[in-house]
This record gives structure tokens, sequence and C-alpha cells, in this order.
């Protein structure tokens, strides 16, 4: 299978829907393409993209230290086919020189491979059948979010300070219940 190096260039957050957003883009091309993701994935990606760590291990996490604890080593991940409107993709994990692909989902493979830094690749085929020049995002529901196009390598990001207060509303509304 021909692989086509790609890069997450786009994040799309709605908060009032299960449906978020992000867009692979080709490395050495213009074309890109949209996935659709769940809310808890994409709040991983962000996470990851922060490096913000959480005080327990979260399910990405867990998968990273299982892999860490058997000696394996998430090599990168492929999207490998569109069947159904389903994407599909695998990890590449190597373990002992052998690499393994093993079936995901591309969401969760595109989460494990930004924590872990490794390259991720679409298959020519899927990208020949949905990559488009500029995928227009005016088409996909925004709302209340965010939308976040990813820094590339030579910007600076300044990130928050973990340890800072946080501004929360006035928890303490009148629901009418009483």
């Amino acid at each position: 299978m021909d692989r086509i190096p790609v890069t997450l260039s786009r994040i799309i957050i709605n908060e009032r829907s299960d449906q978020q957003y992000i867009f692979l883009k080709e490395k050495d091309g213009n074309r890109s393409f949209p996935i659709v993701i769940g809310i808890y994935e994409a709040a991983a990606i962000d996470r990851y993209l922060r490096n913000f760590v959480t005080p327990r291990p979260l399910t990405h996490d867990l998968i990273f230290n299982l892999l860490d604890g058997l000696n394996a080593e998430l090599k990168g991940i492929t999207v490998t086919e569109l069947k159904n409107d389903t994407y599909y993709a695998v990890l590449e994990v190597r373990k002992d020189g052998e690499t393994f692909e093993i079936d995901s989902r591309p969401s969760d493979a595109i989460t494990l491979s930004i924590h872990a830094k490794c390259p991720i690749h679409v298959s020519a085929e899927v990208m020949d059948k949905v990559g488009a020049l500029e995928p227009d995002a005016s088409e996909f529901e925004m709302g209340p979010g965010a939308e976040i196009d990813l820094p590339g390598p030579d910007d600076e990001i300044e990130l928050p300070d973990p340890d800072g207060e946080i501004d929360l509303p006035d928890l303490d509304k009148d629901f009418g219940d009483e």
C-alpha cells in the first residue's frame, strides 16, 4: 500500500455536538480531509498537544503505558481505508525488531500518535478518494466551541499555567425547580 505522510492541521471542537472534526493534511502537498471524532478523543488530542498531564492515566495513557510496559513502541499510524463512510486505521507497533499492525479507530490511532510523537500516514487510495485542495470548514457545524488551527513547527506556543486559577461560571443558578 502506498502511504502519504500527513499532519494533523486543524481540530474543530463544538461543545454542543457529539461530532468533532480533525483535519489531516498532506505534508508535501495541499490536499486535506476531515474525520469525524468524538468529544473525548478531541479532548485527549487537545490535552496531548498542550502537554497537559492528568493526575491519573486516562484510556490513551493506559494504552501507551501498556506498550511501554511490554517493551513495544508505537512507530506510526496509517489511515488505511474508507468503507461505508467509516475510516479504518492501524497502529504500527514494533516489538523485538518485528512490526505488527493493530486495527484501530482513526481517532484513537491519531491520539496515540500525537502522544508518541510518531508519524501519521494515509493510504494513497484514501487520499485520492477524499482529499480536497481546500476543504470548506464552513460546512461543519461550528456553534459554541473552538476551532484550533494547529501551529507549524516554527511557531511558538504559549501554554496556560497548569497551576493557575480558573474562573468558573456562577454555579449557584436558580433553575426554577423550587
